[in-house]
C-alpha cells in the first residue's frame, strides 16, 4: 500500500509544482513522461499475486507458450480476441517468462491512456489526478483487454467532433480485436456525435435515453445476437440499487450535464456537449444496472470522460472570466480526489494490495 500512497503524493506535488510553470507545453509533457516512468515501474514489476485476474492472465500465456503454430490461434478453445491472442503469441515465441507478458501490457495499457490524456487534456495534472482517484489505475492492473481496447477507442472522440466517420470507424474495428465490449461504446459515440451537430441535441438524447430504458429488453436481445458470449453478462440477479459511491458519481454527473444545458457559453461548444452525452450514457447505464447485473463493466468507457470533462470546465470558467468558479473547481476537485483514492486502496480494489514485485515472487 506504501508504494502507491508514496506514488500518489508524488504525483500530487508534482502536478501543483508543475501547474505554476510558464512554459506549460514542456512541463506538461514532462509531467507526463514522468507519470508514465514511475507507473510503468510500478506495473511492470509487479508479481503475479497482484490483480486478482493477472493469474488468470498468466495461465492463458502459458497456453500460448505451449501453441506449436499460429494457425493454432484459429483453434484456440478459450474466446480470446485476435489482438491479444497475437500479442501473447508473438511474446510466447520469445520467452515463457510470464512477468515479460506482465511488462509488455503495463507499457502498452499505460503508453495508451497516458498519451491520450496528455494530447485530449486542458489540464493534465488535474486529468491525471482523476486518473489515479477513480479507480482506473488499479483496474488497469485487471482488466487489460479492455484497458487496452479503451486507450484505442477513445481516440473516436476527437475523430468525431471533427466529422471524421471513416478513421472512426477503422479506430473502433481496432479497439474491438482487444474486447469485444467496445462496439457498445462505438455506437454510443457515434449516436453522439451525430446528435451533437442538432440543436437541442442534450435534451434529445436525454428522450432517447429515457425511451432505451424502457426498451431495454429488446436492446438485450439485440447486444446478444452481435455478443452472444457476454451472455454472462445478463444472467444472474441485477444489484437492485444503488451503492453510495455510485449515486455521487450520478449525481456529479447530473450537475455537470445541468451546467451544461443551463449554460449558453457551454451548450454552444460540441467538445462540452459531446462530452456531456457521454456522462449521460454513463448515468444510463448506471440504472440499467438495476435490471442488468454485470453491466458495470461498461461504465468504464463512459465514466472515463470525466478525466476530460472536469478539467475543460475549469479552462472554460478560466477562459469566461470566472476564475472563482475555476478556483472552487480546482479545489474541490483535488480534495476529491484525495478522498476517493484513499477510499479505493482502503477497500483493496481489485486485489492490488499488498504490493509486491515478481522478485520476491521467484526467489
Amino acid at each position: 500500500m506504501a508504494i502507491y500512497i508514496t506514488f500518489y503524493i508524488g504525483i500530487i506535488i508534482t502536478g501543483l509544482i508543475f501547474s505554476k510553470k510558464k512554459n506549460q507545453k514542456y512541463f506538461s509533457r514532462l509531467f507526463c513522461n514522468l507519470v508514465f516512468i514511475v507507473m510503468s515501474l510500478i506495473t511492470c514489476l509487479r508479481g503475479i499475486s497482484v490483480g486478482e485476474d493477472t493469474a488468470h492472465y498468466v495461465e492463458w500465456f502459458q497456453e500460448y507458450c505451449a501453441m506449436p503454430s499460429i494457425t493454432s490461434l484459429f483453434n484456440y478453445e478459450r474466446d480470446v480476441e485476435i489482438g491479444y491472442s497475437l500479442i501473447n503469441y508473438s511474446i510466447s515465441r520469445i520467452t515463457d517468462k510470464p512477468q515479460v507478458l506482465i511488462a509488455v501490457m503495463a507499457l502498452i495499457i499505460n503508453f495508451l491512456h497516458i498519451r491520450f490524456i496528455r494530447l485530449n487534456s486542458k489540464n493534465v495534472y488535474s486529468s491525471m489526478a482523476l486518473y489515479l482517484s477513480l479507480n482506473f489505475f488499479f483496474t488497469s492492473m485487471n482488466s487489460w483487454r479492455q484497458f487496452i481496447a479503451m486507450g484505442i477507442c477513445f481516440w473516436m472522440f476527437p475523430l468525431l467532433l471533427k466529422r471524421k466517420y471513416i478513421k472512426s470507424l477503422l479506430v473502433l474495428l481496432c479497439a474491438f480485436c482487444f474486447h469485444d465490449t467496445v462496439i457498445i461504446f462505438g455506437f454510443a459515440i457515434f449516436v453522439c456525435a451525430l446528435f451533437n451537430h442538432k440543436k437541442n441535441r442534450l435534451i434529445l438524447l436525454i428522450i432517447a435515453g429515457i425511451i432505451s430504458f424502457f426498451a431495454l429488453p429488446l436492446l438485450i436481445k439485440i447486444v446478444l445476437k452481435i455478443l452472444p458470449a457476454y451472455e454472462s453478462y445478463f444472467q444472474g440477479e441485477g444489484g437492485g440499487y444503488f451503492g453510495e459511491l455510485e449515486l455521487l458519481f450520478i449525481i456529479i454527473q447530473f450537475v455537470i450535464i445541468m451546467m451544461t444545458l443551463l449554460n449558453k457559453y457551454l451548450r454552444e461548444d460540441k467538445r462540452i456537449t459531446l462530452l456531456s452525452s457521454l456522462l449521460l450514457c454513463n448515468i444510463l447505464i448506471s440504472f440499467y444496472g438495476l435490471r442488468i447485473p454485470h453491466i458495470f463493466r461498461l461504465n468504464f468507457y463512459f465514466k472515463y470522460f470525466l478525466i476530460i470533462m472536469i478539467p475543460e470546465l475549469i479552462f472554460k470558467f478560466e477562459n469566461s472570466g470566472k476564475k472563482y468558479m475555476s478556483l472552487i473547481t480546482r479545489r474541490i476537485t483535488l480534495i476529491g480526489c484525495c478522498l476517493l483514492f484513499g477510499y479505493y486502496i482502503s477497500t483493496n480494489p481489485g486485489n492490488v494490495v499488498p504490493y509486491k514485485t515478481f522478485v520476491r515472487l521467484y526467489k
